[in-house]
């Protein structure tokens, strides 16, 4: 009996898919090649993880030509005197399983985008991600900016601004001529241009109006603009607030790119939210209902560690908005806290204490336990211990109270130290980008929260003299900046705070006049010789508070700071005076 079907037809054979993305490829199914998104995964509910670069010998013969010449192609690659940033360098810093398919980016995009879309891909979007997001930031993001102009504007001004901002820092005048300002502000302005018509059209696809926000957040982070990056977080919280209530009036969007962005995106936002508020800017009020707070429980086991993060980061937020409730004076006239404040303070302590014990089960149940894991549990650690410090401490008055945490004090600087220093082995990742921060003295950036604000607290409310030194001198080696919080200018008040107080311990000792000398040693002279302070610091001696205001903008200037001190004790008259710092 004949195979053949009774038309004559050859029975049909499935043929390799090999443009196909690689969620589908992984599946072994067909897909429709659809771009950004494949449909067959945005159908499904899966996640689509776009097109590789493909191997084709037609494709590949063209990259080998020489670049055009632009602004952001001729810059990296190539050297100076000056350290400007090589293309091998660039490319260390791209995830490794994450490219940009120049194959369909070429056509799609003038000869002025294309580059700094891949620079964003390589640069910009692993300073803007985590570990745990890079995927989004470095892959996902890029290739929808090709079909959407309003992202695109975006993308473009936060990279070039991104670049101007490294380029600045390494006083590399080619790429700052190369980059002007106009040139950044030209893709700005234009992105809010179509951001405006498109939420006319349709004012209720708010996803792209999230994800435009927070890379205008994300730009005046760059630029220092700590002013407008409040008003850019508020605005993006409220479309946060709006989103939510549509969708519990809708049904569920099957929007595979919505879903993502919102997925991506709502954490930040948060994050940023609590960095602004423990800076002294007016917080949202999403972290402020007591009940809400009080109903918070932490697993008492995680699958990874960005199950524990995701769990930190919710902690960590509604700690820093406790903290500031509390520093902003909300508690009885008599000085007093209120019995609410002391059993929220009491119930988020006890989560912190589930989140370390959960987090030493997953340390336990991981074999092998990589350096990979040991770095990020360094990096999570750091972050919890300098929560529990300041939420302990925060509704006491009495400096000294902070001396019972000095072995706590002492690990955060060692962690840092080891986050610090590049893993040989390490893939890129949040603490490899975050080790390149004091490589060649170069100024990165990065959108996240790490070890700069728990090194800052070591720096300033740590009063052994060995420790609190080692953390200044890791914030001074950084040169960097994690959203607003900027190593140099925080180092800088720190190094000022400790002056403050070891000069006044010298004078009482009997010295006329005590200042630090400058350099990475930080010695105190008095009446022109080398003394240190004998003995434990009193509570006279400690500076109790300060608020950091009209910080100049851009990446150096000056600020204002306002100290308090308690010189005849807490409850006597307090001293409280304000100085320029120049950084």
């Amino acid at each position: 009996m004949s195979a053949t079907p009774p038309d004559g037809s050859r029975p049909s054979r499935k043929l390799k898919v090999r443009t196909g993305c690689i969620t589908c490829k992984i599946r072994k199914v067909k897909c429709d090649e659809e771009r950004p998104f494949c449909k067959r995964c945005t159908d499904t509910g899966r996640k689509c993880d776009g097109y590789a670069v493909q191997p084709d010998k037609k494709l590949i013969k063209p990259a080998a030509n020489k670049p055009e010449s632009t602004p952001c192609s001729a810059a990296p690659r190539r050297q100076s005197s000056t350290g400007t940033v090589t293309s091998r360098a660039v490319r260390r810093l791209a995830p490794a399983a994450l490219v940009i398919d120049s194959a369909w980016i070429s056509p799609a995009l003038s000869s002025e985008d294309k580059p700094w879309v891949e620079f964003f891909s390589t640069r910009t979007g692993p300073a803007l991600s985590n570990i745990f997001s890079h995927s989004f930031w470095s892959f996902t993001l890029p290739q929808l900016s090709v079909s959407e102009p309003v992202i695109r504007h975006a993308l473009i001004a936060v990279g070039s601004a991104h670049a101007r901002f490294e380029a600045e820092a390494r006083d590399n005048q080619l790429v700052q001529s190369a980059v002007p300002h106009k040139f950044t502000l030209r893709h700005y302005n234009e992105a809010i241009r179509l951001l405006q018509r498109h939420l006319s059209n349709d004012p209720k696809a708010i996803d792209f109006a999230l994800l435009c926000c927070l890379m205008f957040i994300s730009l005046e982070c760059i630029y220092g603009n700590r002013t407008l990056v409040v008003d850019h977080l508020q605005n993006g919280l409220n479309l946060l607030r709006s989103s939510q209530l549509l969708d519990q009036e809708t049904e569920e969007s099957s929007n595979a790119i919505a879903k993502s962005i919102k997925q991506e995106i709502r954490p930040l936002f948060h994050r940023l939210d609590s960095q602004t508020t423990l800076m002294g800017f007016p917080g949202s009020n999403m972290y402020n209902d007591t009940d809400r707070l009080l109903s918070l429980h932490t697993p008492r086991s995680f699958d990874d560690f960005e199950h524990a993060k995701i769990s930190l980061d919710t902690l960590v937020a509604s700690t820093l908005h406790f903290i500031r409730s509390v520093h902003d004076g909300k508690h009885d006239e008599n000085g007093t806290v209120t019995l609410s404040a002391r059993t929220l303070q009491l119930h988020l302590l006890s989560e912190l204490s589930v989140w370390n014990n959960s987090v030493a089960n997953l340390v336990k149940s991981r074999n092998p336990f990589k350096d990979e894991d040991n770095r990020m549990e360094k990096m999570l650690r750091i972050q919890q211990t300098a929560a529990c410090i300041w939420l302990s401490r925060c509704t006491e008055l009495e400096e000294q109270g902070f001396d019972a945490y000095l072995p706590d004090f002492a690990s955060i600087v060692k962690w840092a130290r080891i986050l610090a220093t590049p893993s040989p082995d390490a893939e890129d990742c949040l603490h490899s980008r975050l080790a390149s921060l004091s490589m060649a003295n170069t100024s990165r950036f990065s959108l996240n929260m790490a070890y700069i604000p728990p090194l800052y607290l070591v720096a300033i409310k740590c009063r052994d003299p060995i420790t609190r030194r080692e953390a200044i001198s890791i914030l001074e080696e950084t040169n960097g900046r994690e959203g607003l919080w900027d190593a140099r200018l925080h180092a800088k008040v720190a190094r000022r705070l400790v002056e403050v107080e070891e000069a006044t311990m010298l004078i009482y000792e009997g010295a006329k006049s005590a200042y630090m000398e400058e350099g990475p040693l930080m010695r105190m002279i008095a009446d022109g010789e080398v003394r240190t302070p004998k003995g434990s610091m009193n509570e006279h001696f400690r500076v109790h508070d300060m608020d950091i205001r009209d910080v100049s903008e851009g990446s150096r200037g000056t600020c204002n700071i306002t100290w308090r001190t308690a010189p005849h004790g807490i409850l006597g008259e307090w001293s409280a005076w304000t100085e320029v710092l120049y950084f």
